[in-house]
């Protein structure tokens, strides 16, 4: 589709990468001829302040077409090209129990939001893919959601602590290890 042309059609815009993005993510969109043309970008038919170079980084749905003007003022517009975004995944992490718990125990946490999943401790990866992770050890465990487009999100950071252990000489030589609470 030409929107109009006074110069026989000289402008082009190609979108140099897939027309469909995630939350975040940008999508280069590059005039053609690259020499030789001053340009302007439009987004839903309203100019795009400031964007006059011949590629424009976009990252809002829309349909986007830029226009060339040439050094003796010839105008051309291009195609329009249509640009979308996924809606953002939701990364949730939840667990079994509360954040604090006896030297030894586990804490079993459940993430949902996506359809593949990555576990972080202290922020460095995990080798498990799965929707749950039992957290043996004390620290903060997150999680990286990825949807089907794709798209991923980061759950906020759980904090995973041990009581320490009470030492009560109940009766002769050998203490016994209690947790708080029982």
């Amino acid at each position: 589709i030409t929107l109009w042309s006074q110069c026989g059609g000289q402008v082009s815009l190609s979108p140099m990468g897939a027309q469909s993005i995630c939350p975040g993510d940008t999508l280069l969109l590059q005039a053609a001829p690259a020499t030789g043309f001053a340009f302007a970008w439009y987004r839903d038919g309203q100019l795009v302040v400031g964007a006059n170079t011949g590629t424009l980084g976009a990252n809002l749905a829309g349909d986007y077409f830029v226009v060339g003007t040439d050094g003796t003022g010839c105008r051309d517009a291009s195609a329009i090209t249509s640009l979308s975004v996924y809606n953002a995944p939701n990364a949730q992490l939840t667990s079994n129990g509360g954040p604090v718990g006896c030297a030894g125990d586990s804490l079993l946490l459940f993430a949902t939001g996506g359809v593949t999943y990555e576990w972080f401790y202290f922020g460095q990866p995990q080798t498990t893919t799965d929707p749950f992770l039992f957290a043996d050890t004390p620290g903060n465990y997150s999680v990286a959601t990825i949807d089907s487009n794709g798209c991923r999100d980061t759950s906020t950071i759980l904090s995973y602590s041990w009581f320490p252990p009470l030492n009560i000489n109940l009766s002769g030589p050998n203490p016994a290890e209690v947790c708080p609470g029982e």
